[in-house]
């Protein structure tokens, strides 16, 4: 059996798991929400409108404000982020039960994620 240091192994990061849990998409790279029809972001429409008029016009907008900035920001693509290895990371904490976190059901109990809207 290989043994592998405890500061080895991956831990899954609490709050990013939770983020992971509540909201699908916390981790993608590119992201776009109708937040009238889906206000928990819960459905990332960038997949499907990639490339569309309105995603182009709203990179041009971020861009052009990017460069107002003191120092450079890149719009580029990171590729780490399309990695196997990013994938796995991610995939680690989305599996991760976020109710063996000890402070999660102390401080909050339940949580019902979408709310129940009315």
């Amino acid at each position: 059996m290989n043994h592998v240091p405890s500061y080895v192994r991956a831990w899954p990061q609490a709050h990013s798991a939770i983020a992971m849990n509540c909201y699908p998409g916390y981790f993608d790279p590119d992201q776009l929400y109708d937040l009238e029809s889906d206000l928990y972001e819960q459905v990332n429409l960038y997949p499907s409108m990639e490339g569309s008029e309105v995603v182009e016009a709203l990179k041009a907008a971020l861009g052009s404000h990017l460069k107002s900035f003191g120092h450079p920001f890149s719009l580029d693509p990171v590729p780490f982020m399309q990695s196997k290895e990013y994938i796995g990371l991610t995939g680690n904490n989305l599996a991760f039960d976020i109710y063996s976190i000890p402070w999660l059901s102390r401080d909050h109990g339940a949580i019902q994620w979408p709310p129940e809207t009315e």
